[in-house]
């Protein structure tokens, strides 16, 4: 779709990002958030609603994951 309609590949993964939320997917919004360079919507994401989770389930490595990811696309700015 993007290189045969022209649609940029922020606004697909931004469009992703949406269909995640509006599904409960909250990880794959933060991760379709990243994609799309949108790294303080994804870390709003990420802080308000991934974090804890993941913490009490002791998936410390999926958040840091995350975190690092975060951290490189802002580098990037």
């Amino acid at each position: 779709m993007v290189g045969r309609l022209g649609v940029s590949p922020v606004w697909v993964h931004e469009a992703t990002a949406l269909r995640a939320l509006y599904e409960g997917k909250l990880l794959v919004q933060a991760q379709e958030l990243i994609k799309a360079e949108a790294y303080d919507k994804a870390h709003e994401v990420v802080v308000r609603s991934i974090a804890r989770e993941l913490i009490i389930k002791g998936d410390t490595r999926r958040l840091e994951a995350l975190l690092l990811q975060l951290e490189a696309g802002r580098r990037t700015i």
